[in-house]
C-alpha cells in the first residue's frame, strides 16, 4: 500500500478579506492521479496556489512526504516536484 505523499488539513485560504477554502482535508498518495474539477469560483486554482506557495493559508497545513511547506519557498517546492501551470490562452500563442 502506498503512503500519502501530499497532506492538506484543515486549509482555510482566501484573497484579502474574501474566504475561499474554509477547512479543507485532502491527502494524496504516491502515483496516483487525481482529477479537481468543479464550476468556476469554487476554489480548485485557489487550492492549487496554496499548494505551490503562491497563496499563503491562513490556517492549516500543507505537508510533503511528512514535511511542512509552510516557510518554503516556490522554487523549494517546484525542486520537490510540486508544479502548477495556470490555466491562460497564451501559453502557445501561435496555433
Amino acid at each position: 500500500m502506498k503512503s500519502d505523499i501530499l497532506n492538506i488539513n484543515g486549509l482555510h485560504c482566501g484573497y484579502d478579506t474574501r474566504p475561499v477554502l474554509n477547512g479543507i482535508n485532502l491527502s494524496f498518495k504516491q502515483g496516483e492521479t487525481v482529477l479537481i474539477a468543479g464550476p468556476n469560483g469554487c476554489g480548485k486554482s485557489t487550492l492549487l496556489k496554496a499548494i505551490i506557495g503562491m497563496l499563503p493559508p491562513s490556517q492549516g497545513t500543507i505537508t510533503f512526504d511528512g514535511d511542512d511547506l509552510k516557510h518554503t519557498s516556490i522554487e523549494h517546492r517546484i525542486n520537490l516536484g510540486i508544479g502548477y501551470l495556470s490555466q491562460t490562452d497564451n501559453i502557445f500563442s501561435g496555433l
